[in-house]
């Protein structure tokens, strides 16, 4: 009866040995990469274009394109923006944006609400105008392929012509490959 005692002792220990052996040789387990998340403000400084035809641009404009530079800190750096917009019979703006820079683009949504409440200041001032709402991020290219976000988006314009704007957006980026 020992000897099967032994016998059994003799085969469990070494069924440890091999199994600790196994385990200390085994590779970890793979952890999957995160995604890449960080907060951008861009401020762009941007032009009404004329429509088709046209050789100036008269507020207030319904619909059209602007253009101009802008610059997103360290993040995307500097670069030309490029909106596509619709003024609303609310008087709401909304349109979609791209934004190019030296690696990729980047491009999305917005949708701004008048933040002026009360009457111009004067009748010289009658085109000035704030809008303040959401801006989000639904892909891009190049390097910023895939990218995605939201944030808010505050634009301003001394003549209804040209608009300086910020907008600080929280991006997510998938993981870099490895």
């Amino acid at each position: 009866m020992k000897r099967k005692w032994l016998v059994v002792a003799a085969v469990a220990v070494g069924l440890l040995v091999i199994g600790a052996t196994s385990a200390l040789g085994a590779k970890p387990a793979a952890t999957k990469p995160k995604p890449i998340k960080f907060k951008v403000t861009c401020k762009s400084d941007v032009g009404d274009v004329p429509a088709d035809g046209d050789n100036s641009v008269v507020p207030p404009v319904d619909q059209g394109w602007q253009y101009g530079a802008v610059h997103c800190g360290k993040v995307f750096g500097g670069g030309i923006a490029a909106n596509e917009f619709k003024l609303l019979d609310s008087g709401d703006l909304q349109g979609s944006w791209t934004q190019y820079f030296g690696v990729g683009t980047i491009h999305g949504k917005f949708s701004l609400t008048p933040a002026d409440t009360g009457p111009p200041s004067s009748p010289t001032t009658f085109a000035a105008i704030s809008y303040t709402g959401t801006a989000t991020v639904d892909g891009g290219t190049g390097a910023y392929k895939k990218a995605a976000g939201k944030g808010t988006m505050n634009c301003s314009s001394a003549d209804g012509v040209h608009f300086t704007c910020s907008d600080t957006v929280k991006v997510v980026m998938p993981a870099p490959a490895s």
